[in-house]
């Protein structure tokens, strides 16, 4: 009868045991370190095109807050010159076209900065201000948005609503027939009206109605100085963030 004999298995000791609990253990951690390490790339990555975004947006700002402080000025010296004339009125034909012309240039447009906020969006709603690591920018960014730009939309708000108070009331001082327009070649309305072509008319020229409409115009043009110069707030912290963005990221500029 044939006998078999167990292959004689030599046991191992305790030093390659530690050796090979030591190279599993080693290579664990090299895959947890390169997983954790290409994370941080991607988040890196995702953090440059975000400060790129956000530079971009506020480049808009401060070119948008330049165009919009120009024309709120305008209006406001223009404002001037409507209540100048309209607090030394005595009537005839070259004062009342005058007095058109200074509404309907100064009051009847209200100009506003639309600020963008693509990148501040994307931050917040996917929670990825966390990966902006630097709290010096993190706190500006937030400072920012949360301060100056909520604070000019706010005014901005308040301006509409006695910029809307303004043309009610001065529906009882100026006929809106004479502001009707036709439509030019390229079937857009002009953006001059030609008072040149009607005797024009007052809807009233009682003084108590004219002081009515002036007192309006005044609380008008003080709140748009109000909004201006936060208008004006908001493009300079716009301007710094725009500088610190640049030191710490190597942004061209």
């Amino acid at each position: 009868m044939e006998v078999h004999h167990h292959p004689h298995i030599e046991k191992k000791g305790f030093k390659e045991y530690l050796l090979e609990g030591l190279m599993i253990f080693l290579a664990v951690t090299l895959g947890f370190f390169a997983e954790g390490l290409r994370e941080h790339l991607n988040d890196q990555e995702k953090v440059k095109d975000y400060v790129r975004t956000l530079a971009d947006d506020l480049r808009q700002d401060t070119t948008e807050s330049r165009r919009i402080s120009s024309l709120l000025f305008r209006n406001i010296h223009g404002q001037d010159s409507l209540l100048d004339l309209l607090g030394h009125y005595r009537g005839g034909d070259s004062m009342r076209r005058k007095a058109y012309l200074y509404f309907l240039q100064y009051t009847t447009l209200l100009p506003e900065v639309s600020y963008s906020q693509r990148a501040i969006t994307q931050l917040m709603n996917a929670g990825n201000l966390r990966l902006i690591r630097n709290s010096m920018v993190a706190d500006s960014i937030m400072n920012y948005y949360n301060s100056y730009v909520e604070n000019a939309k706010s005014e901005q708000e308040y301006l509409k609503q006695q910029f809307t108070k303004t043309l009610e009331i001065s529906g009882t001082v100026f006929d809106f027939k004479y502001l009707r327009t036709p439509l030019n070649e390229s079937y857009r309305f002009s953006s001059h009206t030609d008072f040149t072509r009607d005797t024009l008319r007052l809807v009233s020229e009682e003084p108590a109605l004219l002081k009515r409409y002036t007192d309006q115009v005044i609380l008008l043009q003080n709140i748009t100085g109000g909004y201006t110069y936060f208008v004006h707030q908001t493009q300079q912290a716009a301007v710094r963030l725009l500088g610190i963005l640049q030191k710490v990221y190597s942004l061209k500029e």
